[in-house]
């Protein structure tokens, strides 16, 4: 999409409008190929067919910081939004992996919910019978958190 659209702005002699708004096609343009290529991501992973590059983190302390970069706007939008985090939980997953989930689940709570708030959950079990440890980041959004609209990522997780 891209390349053509190069192609002509080429030849083109614009004003300072008229290369502004060329600098706001450009960046237009950046920024679909990167959703695009998000959400050919997430189509791979609900597939299964994105391998999976684990590492050793802290899955409380990671999804709290992927929570933080939509606080500010879940805020303006006027709802409330928590983030409920299990003690330290030091398990390995892929963290690009995990980020692309919690972000794709953040952004369609705050796209579809009009009132009342977000939680969001991160439990583990620990592994502490030396079984395959397993986490859940639940996010559940609306008013009444009883008939919550409820999106669930589970995450079996090695070691």
């Amino acid at each position: 999409m891209a390349g053509p659209f190069e192609d002509l702005a080429k030849g083109l002699e614009l004003d300072a409008q008229g290369s502004r708004r060329l600098g706001l096609i450009r960046a237009s343009l950046a920024r679909l190929e990167v959703l695009s290529d998000e959400l050919l991501d997430v189509a791979r992973l609900e597939s299964g067919r994105v391998p999976m590059r684990a590492r050793r983190h802290d899955l409380a302390t990671f999804v709290a910081a992927i929570c933080e970069r939509f606080r500010l706007v879940f805020e303006r939008k006027g709802l409330r939004f928590e983030v409920l985090a299990a003690d330290k939980a030091v398990l390995y997953f892929d963290g690009d992996l995990l980020d692309k989930v919690v972000t794709n689940l953040l952004a369609n709570a705050l796209k579809f919910t009009e009132s009342g708030g977000v939680t969001v959950t991160v439990a583990s079990d620990g592994a502490a019978s030396g079984a395959r440890p397993e986490a859940a980041v639940d996010v559940e959004a609306g008013a009444d958190r009883g008939r919550a609209q409820r999106r669930r990522q589970v995450a079996p997780l090695v070691g």
